[in-house]
């Protein structure tokens, strides 16, 4: 018993942040030029890892053929939405669960988790039966050749398959962040993510399932990560998670879930017109070749992984933000938002500055082709100039999720792609040609800062004022 006690601490000194795993008193007292980056380190990581986790079969099933490769490139957008409808929950609950904690309702912060857990568990369930109904004209909806088909359908059907554990590990994932426990997150996502590289080779080419090994690996890595998510949530393996899981604190009453929807619906928005906006690019660019394709998607690469860095600082800075917010301390919550704003504002400048200096190397790097590195060099160069202001969009984006302002986070969610760029790239390429399509990233960038700024300002002067929905919605989860 004394040992399993030791294990527990060692455990809980090892994953917990703040001294003696005092969450509370870490997320509300601790220095936040300290705090951030040490909460924010672990979902860099997480960020990092998802972006390797993402690679990983394509670079496998990669070795078997066009056609199997094909079928990876058709398959993601099914889990493009599927965690996009994921997020309504996963994130709403991590903006709420903050903000109730750092108001010491714990018991209220469980009820949230455990309602947004069963309604995801229910939107996978939906999804995923949908989608085993329909396979095939889904995926030739998506763009599916008759000999990209069958490898399509062998690796979409376990998609579908796992699609409710999908939904909630993102649920489980994001409370754990929302509680501070980033390093919990991070065992659960890296669990899951290295099972999968690991079962892809073994899979595909040893049991001999082809790109069906690849969907299989995938489904058991993400059964095998939900389930050490859940462990932390369970007494019986000694719970270290401040939230509990029961079915008894399931609580489908109109307030909780309206904030789920409200919080958690921009970051559909987000992720929703991030893929309409990839669709459009590379259809605008087709006209000019393979090698605009080309040079447009490694560029789209190279700032999706500067991207994951800067989404994993932000998610470590977000329940800083909620926690002390939810806990009237207003003086923190600025303070956080200024040190994460100017650090994140720095390392752009940084980034853009290695990458404008750099640029036909990183593109080099992909691929020797010369037509491509010259549009790749420029494309890069072009969305550069514009990280910084990028960088403080997203931590405004953040800043208005964190504290529940809802419409804020929604503009901001639409702005970058919906309002500006899908625009842009439909317009600025008949006007101006190939030039034209490479600057409508850049031009939707500064257009998004200059509509979101204001709206950043406004809410920063106003965090005296506190929040107006919490109480309500306290006693509509009573």
């Amino acid at each position: 018993m004394h040992e399993k006690v030791s294990i527990r601490s060692a455990l809980k000194s090892l994953f917990l942040n703040g001294k003696n795993g005092d969450r509370h008193k870490s997320m509300l007292n601790d220095p936040l030029r300290k705090l951030i980056p040490r909460v924010a380190l672990p979902s860099i990581i997480s960020m990092l890892v998802g972006a390797i986790y993402s690679m990983a079969d394509t670079f496998f099933v990669g070795k078997l053929g066009n056609s199997a490769t094909g079928a990876v490139g058709i398959v993601f957008p099914i889990m493009n939405l599927l965690q996009a409808l994921s997020f309504i929950f996963a994130h709403g609950a991590s903006s709420y669960v903050s903000r109730l904690l750092g108001m010491g309702e714990t018991e209220r912060a469980s009820r949230t988790v455990n309602t947004a857990l069963v309604l995801a568990i229910l939107t996978g369930v939906l999804y995923g039966t949908f989608g085993l109904a329909f396979l095939n004209p889904i995926l030739r909806l998506f763009g599916s050749t008759e000999t990209i088909l069958p490898f399509a359908a062998d690796y979409g059907i376990y998609i579908y398959i796992a699609s409710p554990v999908f939904a909630a590990s993102y649920v489980l994932n994001n409370s754990l962040r929302a509680e501070g426990s980033t390093m919990l997150s991070l065992a659960g996502m890296l669990s899951g993510a290295l099972l999968n590289i690991v079962l892809d080779p073994i899979c595909i080419f040893l049991l001999k399932m082809g790109v069906g090994g690849a969907g299989f690996a995938t489904m058991i890595g993400q059964l095998v990560g939900f389930l050490v998510l859940l462990s932390f949530y369970l007494k019986k393996t000694g719970r270290l998670s401040c939230l509990k899981l029961s079915l008894k604190l399931f609580t489908p009453r109109g307030g909780i879930i309206r904030e789920l929807i409200r919080i958690g619906f921009p970051s559909f928005v987000r992720m929703g017109m991030g893929s309409v906006g990839i669709v459009l690019l590379n259809a605008q660019a087709a006209p000019y070749g393979d090698a605009a394709i080309a040079a447009f998607s490694i560029v789209g690469r190279t700032l999706f992984l500067v991207g994951a860095v800067f989404i994993g600082y932000g998610q470590g800075y977000q329940p800083i933000s909620g926690y002390n917010y939810g806990a009237g301390r207003y003086d923190r919550v600025r303070e956080a938002f200024r040190f994460t704003l100017i650090t994140s504002i720095a390392l752009m400048f940084i980034c853009a500055a290695l990458f404008i200096i750099f640029a036909p190397n990183i593109v080099g790097i992909f691929r020797d082709d010369i037509e491509v590195i010259s549009i790749g060099a420029a494309a890069l160069r072009w969305q550069s100039y514009c990280l910084p202001i990028m960088g403080a969009s997203l931590i405004f984006s953040m800043f208005f999720q964190s504290t529940g302002h809802a419409f804020p986070a929604f503009v901001s969610a639409l702005a970058r792609q919906g309002l500006f760029f899908i625009p842009l790239v439909l317009l600025l390429p008949r006007l101006f040609g190939l030039p034209g399509l490479i600057a409508s990233q850049p031009a939707s960038d500064v257009l998004a800062f200059l509509l979101i700024l204001p709206l950043a300002v406004r809410a920063y002067k106003g965090l005296e004022k506190g929040p107006k929905t919490d109480g309500r919605l306290l006693e509509d989860i009573s």
